[in-house]
């Protein structure tokens, strides 16, 4: 099982507004309604963990930005205090995501537990890896849209 159950929200996925505190049923919030990472942030952490595939389903975002670059710094962290904009939704950038023991856990068949992973977060990354957000306006996101900053 995968946890959030997000293939049973609408797509494109409806967005609600950052003060509307309850979350859509089947879905659950660590600390904020949104979590946007990067692809840029798993490549960094792949850096530290060579050894392992990096499933982007153990870190739970609901946004996976994919930076189509090689870069391999923590892009979203530059974004904190900002607003950005993906297809007709705004996000402000609260936070870093700070990680717990939870992304090292088996979280099904096909991603074992591996504690490695955690202490290269916290070793390497400040035990951050994603940021939180509030939602600012609701909108639409769809599969390939662009992601846009301006400051809040």
């Amino acid at each position: 099982m995968i946890w959030p159950a997000i293939w049973r929200l609408p797509t494109p996925m409806s967005l609600r507004a950052g003060n509307e505190k309850r979350p859509p049923p089947g879905t659950f919030f660590d600390a904020a309604t949104i979590d946007i990472l990067t692809t840029s942030s798993i490549r960094k952490l792949q850096k530290y963990v060579p050894d392992v595939l990096l499933d982007v389903r153990r870190f739970r975002p609901n946004l996976l930005i994919d930076d189509d670059a090689q870069r391999d710094d923590v892009r979203e962290r530059d974004w904190i205090g900002a607003v950005v904009g993906i297809g007709s939704a705004k996000f402000t950038v609260v936070r870093e995501a700070p990680r717990c023991t939870m992304i090292a856990a088996e979280q099904a068949a096909d991603i074992p537990r591996h504690s490695p992973i955690l202490r290269a977060i916290v070793k390497e990354m400040k035990q951050a890896l994603s940021v939180y957000c509030d939602v600012k306006r609701p909108g639409f996101v769809k599969l390939g849209e662009f992601i846009f900053r301006q400051e809040a």
